[in-house]
């Protein structure tokens, strides 16, 4: 679905660049830095407060909407960390892992962060400098339905945030066994419920409740049933797949 005149995702990247760039045009990168930075203030101030109306997703004003309800989403994901290592997996501007790095999670072990879009690699690794925190993480270009994904190894908790929604339907069982791969412990999966994919923001494919369900029975069969899976609301939904320890 468009939005106005943003037909496409191209259309809504080169508005917000716009917009970024207009608050420092002859400095580009500056005005990104500022917007990634603000962001993430932002971000750390709301979960710190942890109102009413983040835990419920109810804030609904246009100007904190998608602040509050991401919020949410990451209070809920560092209630289910497990063990010493992270890894991000379509990190964007890498809000969460580095959330996660200035929390003191996943200490000591590794927190790495992957996406396939060099720039967004490349903003995050300048947010992570101008916050004191690039010694803690590592940025890595990586596809996931390729299969040097898989050289990244294992790690305790694997998160997935926002994005199956970009793949078409068909890659879901290559992603998901790639995803469970990489997964020692807990695979930590949120997409959004929309009743038509937003093609403005790349989305290829809708996700329901019914159908979280039907790909956590998935990666149950895949794991042969030594894992354990649960699904919830989470302003859309979140799949939980935990592996069974093995003795």
């Amino acid at each position: 679905m468009s939005i106005g005149w943003l037909q496409d995702e191209a259309d809504f990247s080169a508005a917000l660049n716009a917009l970024v760039v207009s608050f420092e045009p002859a400095r580009p990168l500056r005005a990104w830095r500022l917007f990634a930075l603000n962001t993430f203030t932002r971000l750390s101030e709301r979960i710190a407060q942890v109102p009413a109306s983040i835990a419920t997703g109810t804030e609904n004003t246009e100007d904190s909407e998608t602040i509050a309800s991401f919020a949410a989403i990451y209070r809920r994901l560092f209630s289910l960390l497990q063990g010493n290592s992270l890894l991000d997996v379509g990190c964007a501007c890498a809000y969460w892992p580095l959330l996660v790095a200035k929390g003191g999670h996943c200490l000591p072990g590794p927190i790495v962060a992957v996406d396939r879009r060099v720039e967004a690699l490349r903003l995050s690794a300048l947010l992570a400098e101008t916050l004191g925190l690039a010694a803690q993480l590592r940025f890595e270009q990586q596809d996931l339905c390729q299969p040097a994904f898989l050289r990244l190894g294992q790690f305790d908790t694997v998160t997935a945030i926002h994005l199956l929604e970009h793949l078409e339907e068909s890659q879901l069982p290559l992603a998901l066994d790639q995803l469970l791969q990489v997964t020692r412990r807990r695979l930590l999966i949120v997409v959004p419920y929309e009743e038509q994919a937003q093609i403005c923001y790349g989305h290829r494919q809708v996700f329901s409740t019914a159908k979280l369900q039907f790909w956590g029975q998935w990666c149950l069969e895949q794991l042969e049933g030594r894992a354990t899976y649960w699904c919830e609301d989470l302003l859309g939904g979140l799949l939980v797949v935990e592996r069974h320890h093995q003795p």
